[in-house]
């Protein structure tokens, strides 16, 4: 008899490598490179997520379908913020 599903088992493996990358992820240095990736971002106009995801994938380790459903959901919530403002101002 099995108590648990190979499904339950992958998941369960999958939230060990999520924690195992987050704990050895460098919280000090992600902030200063967010600040950079703002800056370049903000004189040059290109999207953010095609520099914030690769540094989370490459520098912080962080798996990529981690990288990317973070930088979708908070992509998402940014232009909810946006497009409430918007309204408001009536800009739209």
């Amino acid at each position: 008899m099995l108590l648990f599903s190979s499904e339950a088992l992958a998941d369960f493996q999958f939230n060990l490598i999520v924690l195992e990358t987050l704990g050895s992820m460098h919280y000090l240095l992600l902030p200063f490179l967010s600040f950079f990736v703002g800056i370049i971002v903000g004189l040059t106009g290109i999207g953010g997520a095609s520099l914030i995801t690769p540094m989370l994938i490459f520098i912080f380790q962080v798996p990529p379908s981690i990288a990317v459903s973070s930088d979708v959901v908070a992509a998402t919530l940014m232009k909810i913020v946006g497009s409430v403002k918007h309204w408001e101002q009536k800009t739209l």
